[in-house]
C-alpha cells in the first residue's frame, strides 16, 4: 500500500511540474514573437534557463497554495473573511516570487556575459524585476487558485448531486416501506376483520375506520416525491394510521402526544415518524399483555428538533446507542437522517426504564 501512495504522489508531482513547464515554454515562445516584432535579439539558452530555473520556484511554492485553497474555503458564510487573507497570501508570493526570479535572472545575464545596455535600460529592467515581475507573479497565482476553487467546487457539486440522488432513493424507499405497511397482507387482513366485526356492530365505527384507511393511502399519495414536510403535516399523516390502530386494539390502547407547539412548522423528513410508530406498535403494544401506551414527543432547544417515540413493551437486549438496529429496520431511517443532515442528526434507541423502547429523533433546524 505504501509503494502504491508513492507512486501516486510521484505521478501527481510530476504533472504538476510539467505543467508548470508548459507555462514556461509559453512564455519563451511569447518572448520569441515579441523579439521578431520589435526587432530585438532573441537569447535562446539564456530565456530558456531563466524561464525553466523561474518555474520550477512555483512548483516550490504548490503545495502552499494547496494548504491556503484547503484552509481558507469560498464558503458563503466565509466570503468576506477569506478574500483578504488569499489576496494577501498572493501578495506576499508574487512578491517572493518577483525577487528570487530577479535574483534567477541577474545570474543568467552574468552567465551569459554582460549586456550593452544603458543606465535607463537598466533602470527598467530593475523595475521590471521588482513590480512587473510582482505583477506576473499575482496573476499565476491568482489563476492557479481560481482553478483550484473551481475544481473544489466541481467536487462538491458531484457530491451534492449524489447525495440528492441518494436522498430521493431512500425517500422511495420510504414511502415503497408506506405503501407495503398500507397494503401489508396482516395489517390489511387485522383492519378489514375489524371492519367486518364493527360493520354489525357498531356500524358508525366501522364507517369510521373505512375513512381513515382512505384518508392514509390518499395522504401518502399526495406526498409523492416531497422530501420533507412539516412536523403538523408528518403528525396528521401519522394520526390517520394511529386511529386505525386504536380501533383495533379499542380501550386497551392508550396514544399519547406531547408536541411542543413551537414545532408543528419544522421541517422533517417526509415518512420519518411513521415506520418507528409501527414497529413500536409491532414489537412493543402487540407483544404487550398489559396496558398497552405509545407516547410521541417534540421539543426545540438550541436550534435542534428532539422527537421521541416511546412504548412501553418488552424493549430489546440489542442496545448500542447510535448504532443499534434493534431489528426494527430502523437503517433506512438513520441513512436517510444522514443524507439529509450529515452528523449533525442522530436516532438513537435505548431501552426505557422500567420497560419498554424509546427512539430518539435528533435532528437540526433549517
Amino acid at each position: 500500500m505504501e509503494s502504491k501512495a508513492k507512486k501516486f504522489n510521484w505521478k501527481k508531482w510530476s504533472l504538476l511540474t510539467l505543467g508548470w513547464q508548459l507555462l514556461a515554454y509559453y512564455y519563451i515562445f511569447q518572448n520569441y514573437i515579441f523579439g521578431i516584432n520589435t526587432n530585438t535579439a532573441f537569447d535562446w539558452q539564456r530565456s530558456i534557463s531563466y524561464r525553466t530555473v523561474n518555474n520550477l520556484y512555483w512548483v516550490a511554492f504548490t503545495p502552499l497554495m494547496f494548504f491556503i485553497a484547503r484552509k481558507y474555503k469560498l464558503d458563503s458564510d466565509k466570503l468576506v473573511k477569506n478574500i483578504p487573507i488569499i489576496l494577501g497570501f498572493g501578495v506576499l508570493i508574487a512578491l517572493f516570487q518577483s525577487f528570487i526570479s530577479l535574483a534567477t535572472s541577474i545570474f543568467f545575464t552574468w552567465v551569459s556575459g554582460p549586456m550593452k545596455m544603458s543606465y535607463l535600460e537598466r533602470l527598467s529592467l530593475s523595475l521590471y524585476g521588482i513590480l512587473g515581475l510582482a505583477f506576473e507573479g499575482l496573476i499565476i497565482y491568482s489563476v492557479f487558485m481560481a482553478v483550484l476553487y473551481g475544481l473544489d467546487y466541481y467536487k462538491k457539486n458531484k457530491e451534492q448531486q449524489y447525495n440528492l440522488s441518494q436522498l430521493e432513493v431512500r425517500l422511495a424507499q420510504a414511502e415503497v416501506q408506506a405503501m407495503k405497511m398500507q397494503l401489508h397482507p396482516h395489517f390489511l387482513f387485522n383492519t378489514l376483520h375489524a371492519i367486518s366485526t364493527l360493520m354489525h356492530r357498531d356500524p358508525n365505527a366501522a364507517d369510521k375506520m373505512i375513512t381513515q384507511l382512505s384518508n392514509l393511502l390518499r395522504i401518502s399519495l399526495d406526498n409523492i416525491g416531497v422530501q420533507e414536510v412539516t412536523l403538523r403535516d408528518e403528525l396528521n399523516f401519522l394520526e390517520q394510521y394511529i386511529e386505525i390502530q386504536k380501533m383495533r386494539f379499542q380501550d386497551s390502547l392508550e396514544i399519547k402526544m406531547d408536541i411542543a407547539p413551537e414545532t408543528f412548522n419544522i421541517m422533517v423528513p417526509n415518512l420519518i415518524l411513521q415506520p418507528i410508530v409501527e414497529n413500536a406498535f409491532k414489537h412493543g403494544v402487540e407483544e404487550n399483555s398489559e396496558e398497552k401506551r405509545i407516547t410521541i414527543t417534540s421539543r426545540l432547544k438550541d436550534n435542534m428538533l428532539f422527537l421521541t417515540v416511546e412504548d412501553n413493551g418488552p424493549g430489546t437486549k440489542e442496545i448500542s446507542g447510535e448504532t443499534s438496529e434493534t431489528g426494527l429496520g430502523l437503517k433506512n431511517t438513520r441513512e436517510r437522517l444522514r443524507q439529509l443532515y450529515g452528523s449533525n442528526s442522530e436516532l438513537i434507541v435505548e431501552n426505557s426504564v422500567p420497560k419498554g423502547l424509546i427512539v430518539k429523533l435528533n435532528i437540526p433546524v433549517k
